[in-house]
């Protein structure tokens, strides 16, 4: 008997449907724990730096392949590359408080980062918007 595949982000997040997009970002937030747990540091605030959330699914994605029974140790050091090129462009982050301006507005007053179900929930509403709009 053979086990049921690892669940998989979809990479491409953008085409994502609306259930997609809430399965891959909860797939993100795992795999985020994961390396958490392999004392890889992720900023807090990840999830709302839409720069991160893209690399971090196509690397979760990479993960999977790199670590596939027929891959290469070639696979997997360049999946550690790539995790070392991102962790080094996320260190600032590190330094980030729990407050941020707000998406439309950039030079606004910081204000608390939303809890990452509250983030997932919007995300995933502006997606159901998307979808439900006519075509013109």
């Amino acid at each position: 008997m053979t086990a049921a595949p690892q669940a998989t982000a979809v990479w491409d997040l953008d085409a994502a449907s609306a259930s997609e997009l809430e399965a891959a970002l909860n797939t993100v937030s795992a795999f985020v724990e994961q390396l958490r747990r392999a004392s890889v540091g992720i900023p807090r605030c990840w999830y709302v730096h839409g720069w991160v959330v893209y690399r971090l699914a196509a690397l979760h994605q990479a993960h999977g392949e790199a670590l596939r029974q027929t891959a290469s140790a070639r696979d997997a050091v360049w999946w550690w590359e790539s995790l070392e090129g991102l962790r080094r462009d996320m260190e600032p982050l590190l330094r980030h408080s729990a407050m941020h301006p707000p998406a439309d507005d950039p030079l606004g007053e910081p204000a608390p980062l939303p809890t990452l179900d509250e983030h997932i929930a919007k995300a995933v509403g502006a997606r159901r918007s998307e979808q439900d709009e006519p075509c013109r």
